[in-house]
């Protein structure tokens, strides 16, 4: 029998899994040059500083600088960039405007690694010093602004900066540490979620929290009218939690494109 020949969007998603996977491989077996080097400069007694410094850092940004960020680039352009990429690969699906989005996304991340580069942000080019870590946080989320807009996705909220954070700190880890890091960001996660259907007075679903990793089966039982085919419904989309969060890859599936559960 002829294996069914997958579209190109699934071609393109699985050319991206495939790279994701080598990284992975990479940086189980080198480990991330960023991490070995900061521990092998760092003191014992400076990283809870070094930490510290760092949380002050991204408050601050999350905070107020998110502003001062959006001035190093044009964002309105950048989402009217997407907007056309868009437009393309919907009236002609072929490889070339399917892969513009991932193009568009490596420039800009090979952009503000230079941009780093010059900068110094290596902190062993110059030495590590507290007062750099604001500008490398900065230059950091300027990255992943950047790339969030080649895919058409805001990054200004709680949820986004969230998952933003998991992403910086999962790349600071090697080894199985990462791909344990990793397989929980593409995770199907349900986090204190309830539901309550109109009609009755009690919640069909109470605080449920669970995670199901990529690529792994799981089964769930329970008599009829216990809640399974509730939890489906609000995997798809087809029924919104009373409370709760549902995450896919580290992101809420409340607003994802694309999305199917």
């Amino acid at each position: 029998m002829r294996r069914k020949r997958q579209n190109i969007w699934e071609d393109e998603w699985d050319d991206l899994r495939r790279r994701e996977e080598k990284y992975i491989y990479k940086n189980c077996v080198q480990g991330t040059k960023l991490f070995s080097k900061l521990q092998k400069i760092v003191p014992k007694n400076l990283q809870s500083k070094l930490d510290a410094a760092f949380s002050k850092a991204f408050e601050v940004i999350f905070d107020k600088g998110t502003g001062v960020i959006e001035k190093t680039y044009n964002k309105e352009k950048r989402q009217s960039e997407y907007e056309v990429r868009e437009y393309a690969a919907k009236i002609r699906e072929d490889k070339q405007n399917v892969r513009a989005f991932r193009k568009k996304a490596s420039g800009y991340a090979r952009k503000n690694l230079l941009f780093s580069s010059l900068e110094g942000i290596g902190f062993g080019l110059i030495g590590l010093g507290l007062p750099d870590i604001p500008l490398f946080v900065s230059l950091t989320l300027r990255n992943l602004y950047e790339i969030s807009l080649s895919f058409g996705y805001d990054y200004d909220n709680t949820e986004e900066r969230y998952f933003q954070l998991r992403i910086i700190e999962t790349a600071l880890y090697s080894g199985d540490e990462m791909r344990a890091r990793d397989e929980s960001m593409n995770a199907l996660e349900f986090e204190h979620v309830s539901y309550q259907y109109p009609d009755e007075n009690f919640n069909i679903i109470d605080n449920l929290s669970f995670s199901v990793e990529r690529g792994s089966f799981h089964c769930i039982i329970g008599i009829s009218g216990c809640g399974k085919s509730t939890i489906f419904r609000m995997t798809n989309g087809l029924l919104q939690p009373k409370s709760g969060t549902i995450r896919v890859a580290g992101k809420p599936i409340a607003g994802q494109k694309h999305y199917c559960g």
